[in-house]
């Protein structure tokens, strides 16, 4: 797993990592000398005046007017070292880490051990990327342990394990958090880190217990905020939502019976569910308590998509982008979101504003833009280059099971059924258990003719990864295995099939439609009629529906009826052929 602060170092506000070339400590305190630095200052006042008007300011978090206020009393006494020292971590919260580098050296020129100058080294030198030295820097601090001045402790502690986390020295990381915890007992900041890397180190459940002991302590945040705990509550639940699991409350005894299969998959479904639902609350909480943090808007999005709420999804992804125009992550979600929604030139100009956003992914990184964009043009009809964006994405990822379902389903619209089969075996190699990879292969295997492999297909896709999967979808596999059944002549099974797709979804009006043909061929025209009404109730602009039910009231000699039928479809189709003729048949 990419190390989640590598791609989302907007949350952690202690230190944003800096892309700025790494300089000597020796070249930047000469480039940078401190009394050169003062010598434009005005010589006014009192120090001891203008050191605690700094030190104010910098508690109200008015860092401009308190670097005013330190420079004016470093211009009347330069040899303090606390002095420099607290203005390091003012320019620290200004993200001037070179600056605050050379007050920090100029603070230990003064007085070599002297640990919160050593400690806004450490912070420095992280945030300049150069996490080796700043864990040297702090593990000096930590040894001196002393002339902390306010501060203590806790900050070099912490400081060290955001320099390990960025090195990706998990247990290590935690080790520093769990020191910070032990100087001064419960303190948010470090709860809330050791949340975050517990999620690096897949951890969720002691994550997410680790952010509510946060929120539930509610102090010490240090330049952290309770957003923050919500933000990570919310980013480990999705990414336990992503490690699907059968709990203690489910069997997990898989039978020869498709339904005991089906069931325990439904169980599985229902856990995982919860955990995005449980990540979308989160999420909300932190926008709540931080509505210009486009991060959470923008994942808030994400877990939307993945709970298939696609509307809800564009709203929040949208305000992302109001507050970060040019955000890749976001841009790429709602470019899913829209594809979702048959919005596809919008969907497609997102995913291509996305290219020339920030640079922010996900783990996907770009192949997650050509994949959607070329979902975008496929469903513009544009095959030929819906295919080159797919292959773009797989040249990224050649191994990602969503990138070689796309690009099968491609192929698939584009009626070359043999490549798409071929496609449909890959993404199956990857992912044996891919529910949408099987139901889409049964598609395929459906306009091949291939009914036998078709069903097989469909009944692999049932006892597949359920997870997320919405009712709607699962109802779709049991009425196209119906309409399958049907073509074979396997009425019966046809009508079991249809039954389990409205039992799913009552709402389904393929099933609808596929139970009365079979009824119909058994000659059960009474019960064929209510399902076609059950059908045109739900969509009544179906003319195939209503050309059923006038063949099926012409079987029971209800001729008007049937004539009756065949005009509605002609209504709404007046070029229907076979309306047309079924209708001049039985009026001659």
């Amino acid at each position: 797993m990419k190390s989640i602060l590598a791609w989302i170092g907007a949350v952690n506000l202690v230190l944003n990592i800096s892309l700025q070339p790494q300089i000597s400590v020796a070249e930047t305190a000469q480039r940078n000398n401190p009394d050169r630095l003062s010598q434009s200052v005005p010589v006014t006042g009192d120090f001891n005046y203008y050191f605690s008007l700094c030190s104010v300011w910098r508690s109200q978090h008015k860092y401009e007017a308190a670097l005013s206020a330190c420079n004016q009393a470093i211009n009347l006494k330069k040899r303090n070292a606390t002095l420099w020292a607290v203005r390091s971590d003012i320019l620290l919260n200004l993200r001037q880490y070179e600056e605050a580098l050379v007050s920090s050296l100029a603070a230990l020129q003064i007085r070599s051990q002297d640990s919160l100058a050593l400690t806004q080294q450490c912070r420095s030198l992280s945030a300049l990327g150069r996490q080796d030295e700043a864990i040297a820097a702090c593990n000096r601090a930590l040894e001196v342990n002393k002339n902390w001045g306010e501060f203590s402790p806790t900050l070099a502690w912490i400081s060290r394990g955001l320099a390990q986390e960025r090195k990706q020295h998990y247990p290590q990381a935690l080790e520093s958090f769990e020191g910070a915890l032990k100087v001064e007992g419960p303190n948010s900041f470090a709860l809330v880190s050791r949340c975050r890397v517990l999620s690096e180190i897949r951890q969720y459940e002691a994550a997410i217990a680790t952010c509510d002991r946060a929120l539930q302590v509610n102090e010490n945040w240090g330049e952290s905020f309770p957003a923050q705990a919500w933000f990570w509550r919310g980013f480990a639940f999705s990414r336990w939502g992503q490690v699907p699991e059968v709990l203690g409350s489910c069997s997990s005894t898989e039978t020869a019976l498709p339904m005991t299969i089906v069931l325990t998959n439904e169980c599985v479904k229902k856990n995982t569910q919860e955990r995005w639902e449980a990540a979308v609350n989160s999420y909300e909480q932190a926008t709540a308590n931080a509505p210009s943090l486009a991060i959470a808007w923008a994942q808030q999005g994400a877990n939307l998509n993945q709970l298939n709420r696609y509307a809800q999804a564009r709203s929040s992804l949208e305000t992302a982008l109001k507050i970060s125009p040019n955000y890749a992550f976001a841009l790429v979600n709602l470019c899913a979101a829209l594809n979702k929604l048959g919005n596809y030139q919008e969907a497609l100009n997102a995913c291509e504003k996305a290219w020339q956003g920030d640079g922010k992914w996900d783990e996907s990184g770009p192949a997650d833009a050509f994949l959607q964009r070329g979902q975008a043009l496929a469903g513009l009809g544009q095959f030929e280059e819906a295919l080159a964006s797919a292959d773009r994405a797989l040249s990224l990822r050649p191994n990602w099971d969503l990138a070689w379902n796309a690009k099968s389903v491609i192929l698939w619209q584009a009626q070359k059924y043999a490549e798409a089969l071929q496609a449909s075996d890959r993404v199956l190699e990857i992912a044996p258990n891919y529910f949408q990879g099987w139901f889409n292969r049964g598609g395929i295997l459906n306009a091949m003719q291939r009914y036998q492999e078709a069903i097989a297909a469909y009944d692999r896709a049932i006892v597949g990864d359920l997870s997320l999967v919405p009712a709607t979808s699962l109802a779709s596999v049991w009425a196209n295995r119906s309409a399958v059944l049907w073509r074979l002549g396997q009425y019966p099974e046809a009508i079991a099939s249809a039954n389990r797709a409205l039992a799913t979804d009552p709402n389904s009006v393929s099933a609808w439609f596929n139970r009365g043909l079979s009824l119909e061929s058994m000659k059960q025209y009474e019960e064929a009629v209510n399902s076609y009404q059950q059908a045109l109730r739900l969509d009544p602009k179906l003319v195939g529906i209503w050309v059923a039910k006038g063949m099926a009231f012409f079987h029971l000699k209800r001729y008007q009826e049937a004539l009756n039928a065949f005009e509605e479809a002609l209504k709404i189709d007046p070029n229907y052929l076979p309306a047309k003729q079924n209708r001049d048949l039985l009026s001659r």
